[in-house]
């Protein structure tokens, strides 16, 4: 193209799995196809890259990579609830939550200008959807601004229906995701049982669960 690719180039230390060292010989070794074979979405791959500085060493388990799914279809579903119900604030809370809102941009670039302190920055993403003193849309433009940096897919995330499921509908399905990641079949089942039960019916997909009315 003519111009630098990059100023930096670096990668993250040793990938281990369950604690020993990647190796055929072990038959220990996976690959992205894999992870999309068990119904985890890329992202939560990446997700759990995030979550270890890239100067550590970074132990692969099927618990944290599900752990991880978990966490950003939680992340989706506030992207989605944020859109959905926006709160306009008065001119009081908007002063307020402009001031909060700066606040949290420095924050999550002290942590990326920190030798990439990429787990620093995750957590600041979830103090920013804790917050109760910032409107929602502050949150999700936020979050996507963050995004551009985490590379979480966060805008392209555009169904809405998920902020209507209930949350003990949601409860369920994530136990019944952990489950099925520990290949306790017998036991996810009955758990679609019972959301099946509650008017729900569930469809698995390499994205995570979709949720429709029965």
């Amino acid at each position: 193209t003519g111009k630098k690719f990059s100023k930096f180039w670096i990668h993250g230390e040793h990938l281990l799995v369950n604690g020993e060292k990647m190796s055929k010989s072990l038959g220990n070794i996976f690959t992205l196809r894999d992870l999309e074979k068990n119904n985890v979405d890329i992202s939560a791959f990446r997700y759990l890259l995030l979550g270890t500085h890239y100067r550590k060493k970074l132990n692969f388990t099927w618990q944290s990579i599900v752990a991880s799914q978990n966490s950003l279809n939680r992340l989706y579903r506030h992207i989605n609830e944020f859109a959905a119900k926006k709160n306009p604030p008065t001119l009081k809370l908007r002063r307020a939550s402009k001031k909060l809102a700066e606040r949290y941009e420095k924050m999550f670039l002290t942590a990326i200008n920190d030798d990439l302190n990429t787990p620093k920055a995750l957590s600041i993403v979830w103090e920013v959807i804790k917050e109760k003193n910032l409107p929602n849309q502050d949150k999700k433009r936020l979050l996507l601004d963050f995004d551009k940096v985490l590379g979480l897919g966060l805008k392209s995330v555009k169904s809405k229906k998920s902020a209507e499921i209930p949350q003990k509908i949601k409860d369920l399905a994530e136990k019944r995701e952990l489950l099925r990641n520990n290949k306790q079949f017998i036991q996810a089942d009955a758990l679609r049982k019972q959301i099946e039960k509650l008017g729900y019916l569930i469809e698995d997909t390499a994205k995570g669960p979709v949720f429709r009315k029965s």
